[in-house]
């Protein structure tokens, strides 16, 4: 079948689970978990209308902030820390330019961004196999996931990071697949972006640059873009963080920006327990943990006998 026609029937499938789950829900304010974090970062948008598009000065509609502890006293001015703000400030833009400040404006961004996300996912799969089917299979899987749906047209940066770092593995994989220097430079820039805006995402940074130094070793050739590349990653993402505990020095912040871990291992299991009692039916639905199940096992059997 004609790869262009694929991708086709790719950006139809997609679309067409996103219209369905999001079409009545696109300019409303969200009403479950995560909603207050997710109204914060709807107000930091709107904030960056306010203060005339200052990038560095996010703002917000609270005068006292949550953290650090001393901070929670009313004062005059909402500027807040907060992870790099770039899909609020453009969300922002386009509240501009469309002359309202709507949901819609912020979440239609986000679902577009993630429509291009679950697009090169499928184009990671297309690298390694032929099959259209296994493909979509791959796509649609992840696309109907509740957790997916849920946050797929919000105001978290999760989605678009999470975007980002599909884009990321597709350049990253083409790169070893073919060698080339600008798609790893371009996967860089990427999975940087995505640390930028949620800091977890940094694993995936670390994964590559691990993944690279073991290659190195192996082969004992230094490639100096490489290092550049990964060095300026790594400088602008901490530059970033240093001015952003500044902002949370000076100014405080809505958001949480350390771990919290679990004071004992009774705890420890509190929180597994809890883990799975909430979100073990959130990530994936009944019928993707069947069809998961059915892949390894078919997997299991290729390994064994082909």
């Amino acid at each position: 079948m004609n790869s262009k026609f694929n991708k086709y029937i790719v950006v139809l499938v997609i679309s067409v689970i996103a219209i369905v789950f999001q079409g009545e829900k696109i300019n409303e304010f969200p009403q479950y978990k995560h909603s207050w974090a997710q109204c914060d970062r709807y107000a930091i948008s709107i904030g960056f209308i306010d203060n005339g598009g200052d990038f560095f000065h996010p703002q917000t509609y609270v005068l006292n902030n949550q953290f650090p502890g001393n901070f929670s006293v009313a004062r005059n001015t909402t500027v807040t820390s907060v992870d790099f703000p770039v899909h609020d400030y453009i969300a922002s833009i386009l509240m501009r330019i469309f002359h309202t400040t709507d949901p819609w404006c912020f979440k239609l961004y986000v679902l577009i961004y993630s429509l291009i996300g679950l697009f090169y996912l499928y184009k990671i799969t297309t690298l390694y196999t032929d099959s259209v089917f296994r493909s979509l299979i791959v796509v649609f899987v992840v696309a109907s996931s509740p957790i997916f749906l849920y946050y797929q047209a919000g105001f978290l940066p999760t989605m678009p990071s999470l975007s980002n770092t599909f884009i990321a593995l597709y350049f990253f994989l083409n790169y070893l697949k073919n060698d080339s220097k600008k798609s790893f430079i371009i996967s860089v820039v990427f999975v940087t972006l995505a640390t930028l805006s949620r800091l977890p995402f940094a694993i995936i940074l670390t994964s590559l640059i691990c993944f690279e130094f073991f290659y190195l070793i192996k082969n004992r050739r230094v490639e100096l873009y490489k290092i550049v590349s990964f060095v300026l990653s790594i400088a602008i993402i901490v530059s970033y963080y240093m001015y952003n505990s500044y902002l949370r020095n000076k100014y405080g912040s809505l958001f949480l920006n350390s771990l919290v871990p679990a004071s004992d291992f009774s705890e420890l299991k509190d929180i597994i327990k809890n883990v799975y009692e909430r979100w073990s039916h959130i990530y994936f639905s009944a019928y993707s943990y069947v069809l998961l199940g059915v892949f390894i096992l078919l997997f299991i059997f290729r390994l064994l006998f082909k």
